[in-house]
Order: structure tokens, then C-alpha cells, then sequence
């Protein structure tokens, strides 16, 4: 986290007022079920289970980051070790913090 807030300075200098951006990089594109496996790599306990009918999380698709790369901002960090960072603060988060981010763990 202190790494995406560090590099906000950068950014306040545009006018970038109701702008969207998709921050990351080309190479963290997959579908949900190679990040699953990706994640299983270092939780092994991990279970994925495909299961049947209809997926109301429909994105599996390719991301854009061009956007964001045509202010300069670079990923500094590879999957692998946000996945490794996430593995060891997860137990540390109290019940409201994980509630308060299961959107996005």
C-alpha cells in the first residue's frame, strides 16, 4: 500500500478530475481462474472449485492500462510477490479490516 500512496504525489500534479484509471500492468492480465491458481501456488491449502450456472463476476477480460502508463506510472511490484505480501498481513487483519476489504481480497 505505501508504495501506490507514495507515487500519488506524481499524479496530483494533472488535472485528472473524473477520470478513470485501471492501475496495474499488461502483465498481471489473466483470467479469475489463473489468479486463483497463481494464489494456490503459495497456499497450498487453497481449494479451487469451478462450479456450474451462471458467473455473476464476469471479468475475464484483458485489462488496459494505457491510460495510466501515459502518466509514467509503472508497476513496481510483480503478482507474485503482492500475492506473498497479501498471504502475510491476511492474518494480522482484524474482522473489520477484512470485512471492509472483501471487495477486493
Amino acid at each position: 500500500m505505501h508504495r501506490n500512496i507514495s507515487k500519488l504525489s506524481h499524479f496530483l500534479s494533472f488535472s485528472l478530475a473524473g477520470i478513470a484509471f485501471n492501475v496495474g500492468d499488461e502483465t498481471m492480465n489473466m483470467t479469475k481462474t489463473q489468479a486463483a491458481k497463481r494464489i494456490q501456488h503459495f497456499v497450498p491449502s487453497c481449494e479451487i472449485s469451478l462450479g456450474s450456472g451462471e458467473d455473476k463476476d464476469q471479468r475475464d477480460y484483458d485489462v488496459s492500462y494505457a491510460r495510466i502508463k501515459k502518466l509514467g506510472f509503472r508497476s513496481s511490484i510483480l503478482l507474485d510477490d503482492g500475492i506473498k505480501e497479501l498471504v502475510a498481513v491476511l492474518p494480522q487483519m482484524s474482522e473489520a479490516e477484512l470485512t471492509f476489504s472483501k471487495n477486493i481480497l
